[in-house]
This record gives structure tokens, sequence and C-alpha cells, in this order.
């Protein structure tokens, strides 16, 4: 259970997923999408109830140990405008890349070659790592965050609303992207979408929220995961 400021977000929620899985989170807005993602992230601590990644309890106590393990994808993209694209993407490895390396942008060879190929699996040229994050567009600055959140291979990928601003060519380019690191990485994808033709495609599992509570669940093969 969550509750914030006397307001019951999320109650009565309990679900697991296996390593692989792709699963979007669908419900109106306002049914809890982005709390349960914040929860599943540890921005927000349960008022009741745990979360366990990989096993492990997730709690104030446990988060600097698992971060590493998380990749976010948040709607608003949260990127440094006055930085480059590369040292916003490397920013996806800041638990574990040593802080002079962030202050001075100076970042190591495998580094530079990873932020390069998610780049261009999301489809956009590698040219752009050396461009500040104030000049991408809307889209860009989407895919550069959905980068960073794939850089240290973490084990749970939270999306909150991923292909909200692309075109829907883009946007299934993109969601084939984190379906593919899904499976070829056994991680676990749990992504907020509202379009049913995606979520038909690329889910294998899907969680119905409603009022913060949640109503149904469903595990079916996405064709794009499979």
């Amino acid at each position: 259970m969550c509750q914030a400021s006397g307001v019951l977000s999320l109650d009565a929620v309990s679900f697991s997923l296996a390593e692989g899985s792709f699963c979007a989170l669908q419900g109106a807005s306002g049914a809890g999408k982005s709390t349960l993602l914040s929860l599943l992230g540890g921005q927000i601590t349960p008022t009741q109830g745990r979360v366990f990644i990989d096993g492990h309890l997730l709690n104030p106590n446990t988060l600097a140990r698992l971060r590493p393990q998380i990749g976010q994808v948040y709607q608003d993209h949260r990127l440094v405008r006055q930085a480059s694209v590369l040292a916003n993407i490397a920013a996806g490895l800041a638990p574990t890349l040593p802080l002079w390396r962030a202050l001075t942008q100076s970042f190591p060879a495998p580094v530079k070659a990873r932020a390069a190929r998610l780049l261009e699996a999301l489809g956009l040229e590698p040219t752009l790592l050396l461009r500040p994050a104030s000049t991408l567009s809307g889209g860009q600055a989407q895919r550069v965050g959905i980068a960073r959140a794939l850089m240290a291979k973490p084990r749970l990928v939270l999306a909150d609303e991923p292909v909200a601003s692309l075109d829907p060519q883009t946007a299934r380019l993109t969601l084939s992207v984190l379906a593919d690191f899904a499976r070829e990485h056994h991680a676990t994808v749990i992504c907020a979408l509202h379009q049913p033709e995606l979520v038909a495609t690329f889910a294998t599992h899907t969680l119905n929220l409603d009022q913060g509570r949640l109503v149904s669940t469903a595990s079916h093969a996405g064709i794009m995961a499979a």
C-alpha cells in the first residue's frame, strides 16, 4: 500500500514477474501507474507491503546497493540540458562510474561505444553524442532517456510512457529495443502504455490499474517479445 498526504495512491497491488518479461501497465490517467513505477524504483516507500527485486528487499537501506539494477525512463526525460548527450546517457552508469568522469565528461572508449550502439538501435545518429541535450527534439530526448536507462544493463527497467512523443513507426522501433533488451539480458521491463495495439504487439504481461487497485492481470505472448 502507498499513501501520500492522506490520500491512498495504491492499495491491494500484488504481483510477480519473471526475468525476460515485458509488462504493460494500463489504466486511465490517475489510476496509479506512475506511482507504482516510482514505488518500484525506490523514489517512494510503501506504507505497507514490500518490494523485492531478484529476491532482494527494496527499502531505503538497500536502495543504494540495488539502484544499479534499476533503469528508469521518465515522462519528462530529466536530461541535463547543458550537458552533452553522451554525458546524459553515461549518467545511467552513475552508481558505478567514478564521479570525476562525470564532472569532466571524460568517458572511456567502451562507454562511448555502448552509448553510440544504443542510439543507433533507437534510430538516432551517433553524432548526437557530442551535442548538448538542449538541442534535442522531444522525441530525441525521449530516446536518449531510454538509452540512459539501458546503459548499465539493469535487471529491471521502469518506463513511464516511453513512446508518448514518438510517431508510430519510431514507437514500434523503440518498444522493440526494450523487448529485445528484456529477452537478451534476462531483464524485466515494466512499461506504462496507453496504445492497445502496442500492448498487444509487445507485452508478455499486462497489469490493469483502476483508482490505485490492481483490477486484472493477463499473460500473453507479444509478437515482438516472443
